[in-house]
């Protein structure tokens, strides 16, 4: 499956503010994962919705789409997984020898990059703020 990675700059700085307000940060970051993974599933589902120039969308229920939910959600990291009741969503992803793949999640990675900046970016910014008002 696709993995989407955000770089964290001024890690430098961050790191200091989190020595100072562990809680705070935490908390931010934790909010922030939070915000950018349901951004990030909500991306995903229209783009099996919708499918691409390239394929057509890999919907019949809509069960693979609404099992897509964040399994773990923690200040550093966040896992975005289809339910258990569609194990077949790896197959649609990645494709088998009868079936051409549909990467959705790629397709997500992909086009989502800027929105999950901007929000990342905006989580560090309220960091920043509450850290000078101490």
């Amino acid at each position: 499956m696709a993995n989407i990675k955000i770089e964290i700059k001024n890690l430098d700085k961050l790191t200091a503010a989190f020595k100072k307000s562990p809680k705070l940060i935490k908390d931010e970051m934790e909010k922030a994962m939070g915000n950018i993974s349901w951004y990030v599933v909500t991306q995903t589902k229209e783009h099996i919705r919708m499918g691409t120039d390239m394929w057509k969308a890999p919907l019949d229920t809509g069960a693979m789409m609404r099992g897509i939910s964040p399994t773990k959600i923690s200040p550093f990291e966040s896992i975005i997984t289809p339910s258990d009741s569609t194990p077949y969503a790896i197959y649609v992803h990645e494709g088998t020898r009868h079936m051409k793949d549909r990467p959705f999640f790629e397709v997500t990675a992909k086009r989502s990059k800027e929105g999950i900046e901007e929000r990342a970016n905006q989580v560090l910014n309220n960091v920043a703020e509450r850290l000078c008002r101490l």
